[in-house]
Formats: structure tokens, C-alpha cells, sequence
């Protein structure tokens, strides 16, 4: 069998990456040959002919393997580029969904839309910059909605003005927009492909109105093994003590990750508490880490809050080994990429009560505290009690076993097989 791996967007992006690696874990355990081909999209009319030229490289494959978000597919081209693709790609293709969205009709669109509006509005009026204390959260939807265009301060004008009206509408329009695209691209991408895979069960259902019947599956994300260095040089390398409490967030930073729950739960940890924002702001004027920023200094803590930026993998690896508790804080997710990073770092964990982390909680109960409401005293609490958990190590070391790479690409070999029914040999 020979299998096709087309890799889209950003190479730093984490579904690109995704991808890469399960290329990379069918060359070492399946016994096929792999063709991995690359499209660059930008959101461009040139979308359509990078992703021919990828669909000619990938021509000889049985099957293809796809990794599907709607942003690294051009965002508002993503529905034009789906269908570029498809009258491309010559051979049968299995997705692998990334985000799935809460809803994808017309009535869920403006639901979100509303939703996303009142949060907005809670966002400005309170005096914390937080929105829908102690629920889920409006999702990454909600995060498009209120990063809007890029505009300035200025230009979005005072609350209750003209301009600030006129700016409401242009965000909630252009919301709309992106949702019904993201739709479109995300019901043609399933409804055209032979197997369509997703990382949890939570993402399953929210995909199971458009699968019809396509085959949905759940293969859970695999856990990629790293090497760190050594704790007490990560730290010296950050100008950090070995008695430093370092509590880290992994990932793109958006108001959805819910970072602002770490910033408040600062004050009720031991002084010597730093943290960590490990990524770079998802908006582009970086609305919201510059409040971060500002509601860490309103606390006094302006000092013990660093935000890194994009890292490399070595630098990465760097704040993994130099953190000592790692909280997801999630106001919303249905799948976490980072979750399994911190997994592969053994590092214990903190996280918010969603029904994605369940499983995962189940099978070590040790090395992952759910905080079950949003106070700042329980968040604080969990971080506490997490940076002495015993057993943590083993119990990620277990979840590592059976979320191995060579385990995983197994499963997906599986449904390669339902697509193309021959022996890999």
C-alpha cells in the first residue's frame, strides 16, 4: 500500500505537525510505502494551483490522509480550497478533523453569534476583561468574533460611540461570514472523504450531524515522545531558581485557553511562583495578552508573568523541563494538542472540567486535578496540591504507553485498509 500525507499551512502550525509526525510514524511501523507532499496556502487565489501541484505528487498514492482545520485551509478560501482539492485529488482520501465547531447550521451560527456578542459586551464591562464566568465559554468562534478586524483602539472608537457601533457590526459580520465559510468548507471536506477521524469523542459528536455516512471514527491523539533536558539547566537558562514554583500554559494564546484564570489565581500562590504563557497571541494586534499583561500588573504580579512568544522545538523543550506544575485551563475544547505535549513531559496537571480531559483523567487520576468551578482560590488550590503529586510520573508514563505513536499510526492503518482493502505488505 502506498499512502499520501498532504501537509497544509504553516509548518509551526500544530495540524500541520500533526501530520508530519504521523507521516513520519507509518515510514517506521507500517509496512507501506508513504508520499508526503506540501501546500503552503495563504488565503490566496494561489490556494487552488499549490494544491493541484500537491494532488499530482500525491497521484500515485492508494490513499491519502488529510489534517483538516479551516484556518490553515485559507480561512475565508477554506470551502474554495476544499473543493480545489477534491477535484484534484484522484485517489480516496481519510480526514482527520481538527476544531470542530459546537454547531454547524444555519441556527448554530447565529447562536454562536449572539453568544460571542454578550461576551464581548461581559469582556468590556468587567473589571477583571473576563467573559461568562465559570461555563465553557463561546469557544474559538467566540475568540474570532471579539478579535475582529485589525483595527486600533482609536479606530474602534469609545463604548457607546458611532464608531464603536459601526466596529461591533463590522466584527459580527465578518463573524458570520467565517462561520458560514467554515461550515460550508468543514460539511464538504466530511461529506467527500472515505473515513473521517477525529481525536475525541467530544469532537465525534459534534460532527455526527455531518458525517451521514461516512464512516466517524475516534482515534485518540497520539503522545510523541521527548527527551528534555535537565531541570535545574532549563532553569538557569531562564534565570529561574530550583525553589521557583513555575506553573506553565502551553499553546496559542486566546481567550479561550483561558489564561486569565492562571493570572488571577497568582496572588494565592507561594511568592515564589512564576509563570509561563508558552506560545504567541492567535490575534493579530494581540488584544488580549496585552490584557493579560495589564490585569497581572493591577494584581502586582506584572513581574511573575512572561509571555514567550512563538519557540522552537529545543527552547520548547526547555520550558517543559523547567516547569513544575502545567495547567490547562480551558474555557473551552473539544481536543488539546498541548495536553498531550505536557503528557510527554510527565509534567503533572491541572485542568479545567471538561468532558475532554474524562478519559484522560480516568486513567491517571494523580497527574490530573479537575478544578470544577472558576474560582481563583480553586485554581490556586489544585496548582498547590499538583506541585506534590505523587505518583503523577507513572501514571503519564502509562498513558504514554498507550498513546504511543507506533500505536496509534496502527489504529489509522486500520481505516486505510477499509479504504483500500489490501494487505500492507
Amino acid at each position: 500500500m502506498t499512502i499520501g500525507y498532504l501537509h497544509v499551512g504553516p509548518p509551526e502550525h500544530g495540524v500541520h505537525r500533526y501530520g508530519r509526525l504521523l507521516a513520519r510514524a507509518a515510514r517506521q511501523h507500517l509496512k507501506a510505502t508513504v508520499v508526503e507532499a506540501t501546500a503552503a496556502l495563504d488565503g490566496t487565489a494561489r490556494d487552488a494551483d499549490r494544491l493541484r501541484r500537491a494532488c499530482a505528487t500525491l497521484s500515485e498514492a492508494d490513499v491519502c490522509h488529510i489534517q483538516y482545520e479551516p484556518t490553515i485551509w485559507g480561512a475565508r478560501r477554506a470551502a474554495m480550497n476544499v473543493k480545489a482539492f477534491q477535484v484534484g485529488c484522484e485517489v480516496p482520501y481519510v480526514t482527520t478533523v481538527h476544531d470542530a465547531r459546537r454547531g454547524y447550521s444555519a441556527w448554530d451560527r447565529l447562536r454562536q453569534l449572539w453568544e460571542a456578542r454578550q461576551q464581548a459586551v461581559r469582556s468590556r464591562t468587567s473589571s477583571t476583561g473576563e467573559a461568562n464566568r465559570g461555563q465553557e465559554g463561546g469557544g474559538s468562534v467566540w475568540n474570532d468574533f471579539e478579535q475582529g478586524p485589525n483595527l486600533s483602539d482609536a479606530a474602534r472608537g469609545a463604548p457607546g460611540s458611532a464608531a464603536e457601533a459601526w466596529s461591533a457590526l463590522v466584527r459580527a459580520w465578518q463573524f458570520w461570514q467565517q462561520e458560514r465559510i467554515n461550515a460550508e468548507a468543514t460539511r464538504g471536506v466530511v461529506e467527500g472523504a472515505s473515513a473521517v477521524l477525529v481525536c475525541t469523542e467530544a469532537e465525534a459528536s459534534r460532527l455526527a450531524s455531518l458525517a451521514g455516512t461516512t464512516s466517524l471514527v475516534c482515534v485518540p491523539h497520539f503522545i510523541e515522545p521527548r527527551t528534555l533536558p535537565d531541570r535545574e539547566e532549563a532553569r538557569a537558562a531562564f534565570g529561574l531558581s530550583p525553589e521557583t514554583l513555575v506553573v506553565s500554559v502551553l499553546g496559542f494564546i486566546h481567550r479561550q485557553k483561558g489564561h486569565n484564570r492562571v493570572v488571577r489565581a497568582l496572588p494565592h500562590l507561594p511568592e515564589d511562583t512564576h509563570v509561563m504563557f508558552v506560545g504567541t497571541p492567535s490575534d493579530p494586534d494581540e488584544r488580549y495578552a496585552a490584557e493579560l499583561q495589564r490585569q497581572a500588573a493591577a494584581l502586582g504580579m506584572a513581574d511573575r508573568v512572561h509571555i514567550t512568544g512563538y519557540v522552537d522545538e529545543n527552547t520548547l523543550n526547555q520550558y517543559l523541563a523547567a516547569t513544575d506544575v502545567a495547567v490547562c485551563p480551558f474555557r473551552e475544547a473539544a481536543a488539546s494538542g498541548s495536553l498531550s505535549t505536557w503528557i510527554a513531559a510527565e509534567r503533572p496537571l491541572v485542568v479545567s472540567d471538561l468532558k475532554l480531559f474524562d478519559a484522560y483523567q480516568r486513567h491517571a487520576p494523580q497527574a490530573m486535578r479537575v478544578v470544577p468551578d472558576d474560582r481563583e482560590t480553586a485554581w490556586a488550590q489544585a496548582i498547590r496540591d499538583q506541585s506534590h503529586a505523587e505518583g503523577a510520573r507513572k501514571q503519564l508514563r502509562n498513558l504514554q504507553a498507550r498513546l504511543s505513536l507506533s500505536t496509534i499510526i496502527q489504529q489509522h492503518a486500520t481505516y486505510y485498509e477499509q479504504v483500500v482493502p489490501l494487505a500492507c505488505s
